[in-house]
Formats: structure tokens, C-alpha cells, sequence
């Protein structure tokens, strides 16, 4: 296998590598690729119809299903004026949008990152996969954390747990782009992987419980809808900017960008919450 990859191998062309490729790149088995992908589709397959399997001989047949939602189905048109409504709410569907505005594009822009650090080569992709695998180590932990934690925060906390979250994933981006280190990137994407399993479940705690029962699939359909508008957006931004100034000062961009345009829309709901409260 060629020691470089040809001259004419973009920087953004990297970002189609994943965190197995990379590390089977780095110990110079790449031929061990396509198959390796092919055992891990097949064993989460296998779990998956295990998985299903098991819960459905598991399951009681004299527990009660739960009785349909009583009413109407609430209209797409109602659930819109349902949701922009309240607040809180539409604090949540822009808050959802710029979150994925900092963490979408760096992630899949990230080889491109390593290469204006390495250069073109092996341990571009070697390195992306580290930090990738950081950052999936970090939502696991993350998610223990949430799920260990003895008492449920109210709505309020939960809107404030998911905003600094936010921000303090926008904090370590900037740091890590101010920093020419590859280790700084991947203690990065650790705390942002973490972190970013926090302000998920805070915000999705927040949408259950203010979601009514007929109409909480369309709700949170919304919501995706919204909020996913700004990962292909913020990707393709961040290709054209990252080509124009470097990844690593774009990844700097974007966070700030991303932190900024949230405190406007923080700013915005505590001002419109206070004012309905008056009136």
C-alpha cells in the first residue's frame, strides 16, 4: 500500500473516513476495510433481531396495553401553533438548530481538520478515528450520567442544563481550534460527546412533558425537522469556508457563531416569557 495519498486527494475528500477505517489504515490493513464493515452490519443486525426477539417473549400477555389517545389528532397546522406558542418551546426548535450548526460540520469535516494539521496521509485518517472514538466514548458516558442521576430536573432546569451544555460544547471547540494540537482534538470531541448526550436529554425531557399524548409524534417530528435543517446547511458552509480560511479557524467560527446565535435566542424567550407574564 502507497505511503501518501496522491496530490490531488482534497482535504475534504477525508471526510468520508470512519473510526475502524482509520485505525485498519494505520496498521496498513486497508484491504481489511469492506469486510470488517460487513461483520459489524451483520452482528448489529443479529443483536438487533435478538434484541426484538428477546422483548417479545419477555412480554406479559396479561399487562394492559395502554388505551389510545382520547379526541381528535391535533392538524400539522396545530401542532405549528401549538409549538410556537409557548416560548419555551420555540426557545427549544432554534436551540435545536444551532447546537447541530457547531457539532454537524466538524464532525464530518474533521479529516480535513487533521489534514491542515498533518498534511495529507495515514495518520490524517488514524487520527480522525481517535477522536471520533472519543467522542463516542464521551456520549456514552454521558448518557450514564443522565441516567444515573437520582432526581429528574423540572422544566426550567432542564432548559438551563441544555443551554450550558451547549455553550460549554462551543467553548471546548473554540479551544481546540485556537490550539495546533491533535491530542487537544481529541479531548475535545470526548467533552463535546459527553456534553452533548446532556443537552439532548435535557432538551428531549423538556419536549415529552410539554408535548400532549395525540399529538407527541408529530410534535417531536417537528422538532427534528427543525433542528436537522442545520447539519447538510452548516456542512456545506463549513466546506466552502474551511477550503477558504482552514478548518482548524472555522471550527472556531462555527462554535462562536453557534454560541452567540443561541444567547440571542436565550435573550429573546426570557424577554417574551417576562412579557406574557405581565400581561
Amino acid at each position: 500500500m502507497s505511503s501518501h495519498w496522491s496530490p490531488t486527494h482534497s482535504r475534504a475528500g477525508g471526510s468520508t473516513a470512519r473510526p475502524a477505517d482509520g485505525a485498519l489504515i494505520g496498521l496498513g490493513h486497508a484491504h481489511s476495510v469492506a469486510p470488517t464493515a460487513l461483520l459489524l452490519l451483520a452482528l448489529a443486525l443479529g443483536a438487533t433481531l435478538l434484541a426484538g426477539s428477546t422483548l417479545g417473549l419477555r412480554r406479559r400477555t396479561d399487562t394492559p396495553r395502554p388505551a389510545p389517545a382520547a379526541g381528535p389528532q391535533m392538524s400539522t397546522r396545530r401542532v405549528w401553533r401549538y409549538v410556537t406558542a409557548r416560548p419555551d418551546l420555540r426557545y427549544l426548535l432554534a436551540f435545536g438548530a444551532w447546537s447541530n450548526l457547531a457539532v454537524s460540520p466538524v464532525l464530518a469535516m474533521l479529516p480535513a481538520w487533521y489534514g491542515d494539521l498533518l498534511g495529507p496521509g495515514p495518520a490524517t485518517a488514524v487520527w480522525s478515528s481517535r477522536a471520533l472514538a472519543a467522542y463516542a466514548v464521551g456520549m456514552i458516558l454521558g448518557s450514564v450520567l443522565i441516567g444515573a442521576r437520582p432526581v429528574e430536573p423540572d422544566g426550567s432546569r432542564a432548559l438551563l442544563q441544555a443551554t450550558l451544555a451547549h455553550l460549554s460544547i462551543c467553548a471546548g471547540l473554540a479551544v481546540a481550534s485556537a490550539l495546533a494540537s491533535t491530542w487537544a482534538i481529541v479531548v475535545a470531541l470526548f467533552c463535546v460527546g459527553g456534553l452533548f448526550s446532556i443537552l439532548v436529554a435535557a432538551g428531549g425531557q423538556v419536549w415529552l412533558h410539554a408535548a400532549p399524548a395525540e399529538a407527541r409524534a408529530r410534535i417531536l417530528s417537528l422538532k427534528r425537522l427543525v433542528a436537522f435543517s442545520t447539519i447538510p446547511l452548516g456542512t456545506a458552509l463549513m466546506g466552502a469556508v474551511g477550503n477558504r480560511f482552514g478548518y482548524q479557524q472555522s471550527t472556531g467560527l462555527f462554535a462562536a457563531t453557534s454560541a452567540a446565535l443561541t444567547l440571542a435566542s436565550l435573550v429573546s424567550w426570557r424577554i417574551r416569557a417576562g412579557a406574557r407574564v405581565r400581561t
